[in-house]
């Protein structure tokens, strides 16, 4: 399982998404994908690098009092 399979599940999940989700959110969602092999640490990096690509976009949900992240539009 490569870093490639890590970021197109966060990403997948990111697009089923009704909203911004927190990052437990989508380390559940991509362990179910991936059957748990992806580890917290590994989906943490990869997440970060897409909000540095700007392929994801992070922001705080002051309701929930959470950062969340969700897809850049556009």
């Amino acid at each position: 399982m490569g870093r490639e399979d890590v970021a197109r599940a966060i990403i997948e999940v990111l697009k089923e998404a009704r909203g911004p989700l927190t990052f437990d959110e989508i380390f559940e969602g991509v362990s179910s994908r991936l059957a748990g092999s992806a580890r917290k640490f590994e989906i943490r990096e990869i997440l970060s690098s897409l909000v540095r690509e700007n392929i994801v976009v992070r922001e705080p949900d002051y309701e929930r009092k959470r950062m969340v992240y969700r897809l850049r539009e556009g």
